[in-house]
């Protein structure tokens, strides 16, 4: 990346917040360069996490695995 990149990548931060040069630079570097993130965390905006959805049969045998996983565990002690 050079000079140029940064520097546009820096008035695109400052046009939609109220940083300057140096907070918005400083921002950029903390977010690896990515502006919707940086716009993000000034906005207020937390990152969702990930949530895997899971099938009711993934569901149903997770239970009876635990189930019986639990059972061996007691039979052995």
């Amino acid at each position: 990346m050079n000079v140029t990149d940064l520097t546009e990548m820096v008035d695109i931060v400052k046009r939609q917040t109220d940083y300057n040069n140096k907070k918005a630079e400083e921002k950029l570097l903390e977010f690896d360069l990515n502006l919707e993130r940086v716009v993000r965390d000034y906005m207020g905006i937390k990152e969702k996490k990930q949530v895997a959805d899971k099938s009711p049969n993934q569901e149903r045998y997770k239970m009876i695995r635990t189930a019986m996983d639990e059972i061996i565990a007691n039979k052995k002690v």
